[in-house]
């Protein structure tokens, strides 16, 4: 075999030996950027149930039957409120900065009501772990038409002077008399300005972007020298074979 053919050849080698490096710090990038992207709700879109969630509304349940998406294996939370207004789950989504803009929201289905309202709300604590005191709260967009999933997502908003902590809260209204307000939540969030409003998305091997073609780049050198190397060493053995 030839210079070239064996260059070539360990090459090819090296390259099926390194591929599954390349696509391990690939997904280790995608994940690191997803993380950064991520939601603080947990369990925002009632995947199989309830869990994460405080449940404030007596009959509030799991419904497996109605999700924002259509997704076959998902679900949403379930309510029927009978006056006011009231909270149907919440979640407290950790620490916050005062002075920093996040983004929340979710979507919501009306089943039937006479134009009461529900939102998707935010209460501001001033201890950690949404202890202390709450300091206000942010009520988001009013959703009360029937019959479609709709957002109440509010973006940019500011926590307040002396914030630690949030909670994020479903909350829906029956204030007229003798009403009843049924309805679903799916899909709440609550994260820093800027990023996508949605649940994240399953980490995924990505396409090259500058980061991921750095990357290769780098390995593609490596094992090229390498291979270089490693055939003039083999030359030099041959050679020293003939001359002997």
């Amino acid at each position: 075999m030839s210079s070239l053919g064996r260059t070539q050849s360990a090459a090819r080698t090296v390259t099926r030996a390194l591929a599954p490096v390349v696509c391990l710090c690939l997904m280790s990038v995608a994940a690191a950027r997803n993380a950064a992207a991520q939601s603080a709700v947990l369990n925002g879109g009632f995947v199989t149930d309830l869990s994460q969630w405080r449940v404030q509304t007596l009959g509030s349940v799991f419904d497996p039957t109605r999700d924002a998406s259509g997704a076959p294996t998902s679900g949403s939370v379930k309510y029927d409120v009978f006056s006011a207004c009231q909270t149907i789950v919440d979640q407290c989504v950790g620490s916050v900065v005062a002075g920093a803009a996040y983004d929340f929201g979710g979507k919501i289905f009306i089943r039937a009501s006479r134009t009461s309202p529900s939102t998707v709300d935010v209460l501001w604590f001033a201890g950690t772990a949404c202890g202390g005191s709450g300091i206000t709260r942010t009520a988001g967009p009013v959703v009360s038409a029937l019959g479609s999933w709709l957002s109440s997502d509010t973006l940019g908003a500011i926590a307040p002077v002396g914030a630690q902590s949030a909670r994020i809260i479903a909350n829906a209204c029956a204030i007229f008399t003798g009403e009843t307000q049924s309805g679903n939540f799916d899909e709440l969030f609550f994260r820093p300005a800027g990023g996508p409003i949605g649940p994240p998305a399953p980490v995924a091997v990505p396409a090259l972007d500058g980061v991921g073609l750095s990357l290769l780049g780098g390995l593609v050198i490596a094992a090229a020298a390498w291979s270089l190397r490693r055939n003039r060493h083999t030359a030099r053995g041959a050679r020293s074979g003939c001359d002997g």
